[in-house]
């Protein structure tokens, strides 16, 4: 691995570790999720009963925040998953 790579990867996570917002880290991790899942095929459907429950948790503090979208950006994203995912 090229040293550059290796640095920003060590700066990712000494950045990681100073954030402390549930919301954002579960962003970044779903973020992460979908590279590796394009890395590795791996369903991201597949998910456990705790994981499920940590992200509806995660999304009701975030809709608490005021982190919404309307349905038009909504079904706009949908249909661009569906394309990316060939649906």
């Amino acid at each position: 691995m090229p040293m550059y790579i290796q640095t920003v990867k060590e700066s990712i996570h000494q950045m990681i570790d100073q954030i402390e917002d549930k919301a954002v880290l579960m962003h970044y991790r779903q973020l992460l999720e979908k590279e590796v899942n394009k890395l590795t095929n791996i369903d991201f459907f597949n998910t456990n009963e705790a994981e499920m429950v940590e992200r509806a948790k995660v999304g009701v503090q975030s809709v608490e925040a005021g982190n919404t979208r309307s349905i038009e950006a909504f079904k706009k994203d949908v249909e661009a998953w569906k394309q990316q995912k060939g649906m």
